[in-house]
């Protein structure tokens, strides 16, 4: 997966303007995702039955997209708990 430099700065930005990433929904390697809930962490996202999880650490932002049959509920965790992990480092 390749996020374009416009696609990572819209992540970016999306932070700063959670309304903004709330209405508009958010592009992902070419592919619009529909906003399901955006705070100053951590972004779900929804399209169709696939979705994506975007997590904010010290220096990172992590984007991970799932595929049906996986859901947001078994997802979620995995990429939380290594933000988490990579917060903990310092990273």
């Amino acid at each position: 997966m390749q996020l374009s430099l416009p696609e990572q700065k819209a992540i970016v930005a999306g932070y700063s303007n959670l309304d903004e990433i709330r209405s508009s929904g958010v592009r992902i390697a070419g592919e619009k995702y529909f906003t399901l809930s955006a705070d100053p962490r951590t972004f779900q996202a929804k399209k169709g039955a696939d979705g994506a999880i975007i997590v904010k650490t010290k220096q990172a932002v992590l984007v991970a997209v799932y595929a049906a049959p996986i859901q947001a509920p078994e997802a979620s965790p995995i990429v939380e708990n290594l933000a988490d992990y990579l917060i903990s480092v310092n990273y």
